[in-house]
């Protein structure tokens, strides 16, 4: 929004006619660009060598901002040492092990860290028209045959991601970012793991499990769902025997982990393949050098699964991602009663209609969530703690407060 005095003539303004300026004449706004105006806390006072220099705005709605602040242009790599070093106040950075470490580093710096879910969210997706029993994408046996696979990636998120991110990620239930609004929380009713359910939707693990035996009972039950997609298990019931007909037992996934396995989604990738050679399983794993040879593979088809992440907003794009005519729907799956889910959920915003769509959108297995990434907001140790909120997110960050944060006393 700009005012009338700025981009017309107040004394023109007519609702019907015109709005303060000759219709098609922007020869008045266009002296303005290198003139802004605006209505925040803070007007631009110069930029130099990197550097933008703010002043207050005295007539801020809010009141009157406390403290001036400059914007310095900072290599990443600097950051966290810029605001240890008191060089930088504020700043934000994408959460890991690395950079997690290097904070705890700097703990004699007095730096306060706030974590926040990043829009990034991995997942594994599954074609759905390379990944059945009979041709049919949407029959019981296929969707059955899927979990099978399913089950087993999902038992291993755990050890993956704690390795690659440490506490600077978590494990996502749901295929939908944590900075969504419609995406379900830990206490919400019928909130549960994804794929921890048999055949039988009876609980796969139990609290006092330990990890071998979590393993162990993950690998019963994806010989549960794989049995009653028509495979036929040894006597001992440990692999599969016999697959149905025309089923073959080699599968190819694709990773970008340029050619040298630098991804999140890595071990858990080979450790699930270990895993499903057991059952009798040949799955590949070919490592691509970039996110374009992925996607490349995934857009023509070629890869039976593939790792991704999904950068997520405040209102999903559950249509693109799932409907059967979605622009970014890589799974091969048109399912009619699924559109007609996400488009009640996507055009009412109904939290429970949303619920509705991802739960369907499980059930199909056509993808496995993964993990949900942080981002710290890393305050310096000079300012004053008691104005820096608590709980800000990606939509409500240090952006949204700076105005009120000021320099703490000086001891």
């Amino acid at each position: 929004m700009a005012p009338l005095h700025y981009y017309g003539n107040p004394a023109l303004y007519n609702s019907r006619n015109n709005f303060g300026f000759e219709r098609g004449n922007l020869s008045a706004i266009r002296e303005n660009n290198y003139s802004p105006v605006g209505a925040g806390p803070y007007r631009l006072v110069e930029y130099r060598n990197g550097v933008a220099v703010l002043e207050a705005n005295e007539f801020y709605f809010k009141g009157a901002p406390e403290t001036p602040i400059s914007f310095a242009d900072t290599s990443a790599d600097d950051l966290i040492y810029g605001v240890a070093s008191g060089a930088l106040d504020i700043v934000t950075v994408k959460a890991g092990r690395e950079v997690l470490e290097e904070i705890n580093a700097y703990s004699s710096a007095g730096i306060r860290r706030q974590a926040a879910d990043y829009g990034a969210f991995g997942y594994i997706g599954i074609n759905a028209r390379r990944v059945n029993t009979d041709g049919e994408p949407l029959s019981e046996e296929s969707i059955n045959f899927r979990k099978g696979f399913a089950v087993i990636f999902a038992a291993y998120r755990e050890i993956s991601i704690r390795e690659f991110y440490g506490e600077a990620a978590k494990i996502a239930e749901y295929p939908i970012s944590g900075v969504s609004w419609s995406a379900p929380r830990a206490d919400d009713t019928g909130y549960r793991a994804a794929f921890g359910r048999t055949v039988n939707a009876l609980d796969i693990y139990t609290a006092n499990m330990t990890e071998a035996q979590r393993l162990e009972a993950a690998k019963r039950a994806a010989l549960g769902f794989f049995r009653e997609a028509g495979c036929e298990l040894n006597s001992s019931g440990t692999a599969i025997n016999i697959f149905p007909e025309g089923v073959e037992n080699r599968f190819e996934v694709y990773i970008a982990g340029y050619g040298e396995g630098w991804h999140p989604s890595y071990l858990l990738l080979t450790m699930a393949a270990d895993m499903l050679r057991t059952m009798g399983f040949n799955i590949i794993i070919t490592d691509v050098s970039s996110q374009g040879e992925l996607y490349g593979a995934v857009m023509n088809g070629r890869a039976d699964m593939f790792i991704a992440a999904w950068d997520g907003e405040i209102i999903p794009d559950m249509g693109g991602m799932f409907s059967s005519f979605g622009s970014d729907n890589f799974f091969g799956l048109s399912d009619e009663m699924l559109d007609q889910r996400i488009d009640l959920a996507e055009t009412s915003l109904n939290l429970e209609f949303y619920r509705n769509a991802l739960d369907a959108v499980l059930e199909t297995a056509i993808i496995v969530p993964v993990y949900q990434r942080e981002i710290y907001f890393l305050f310096s140790g000079a300012l004053d703690a008691e104005t820096i909120e608590d709980n800000l997110t990606t939509h409500y960050n240090w952006a949204d407060i700076l105005w009120k944060i000021k320099i703490g006393e000086l001891s």
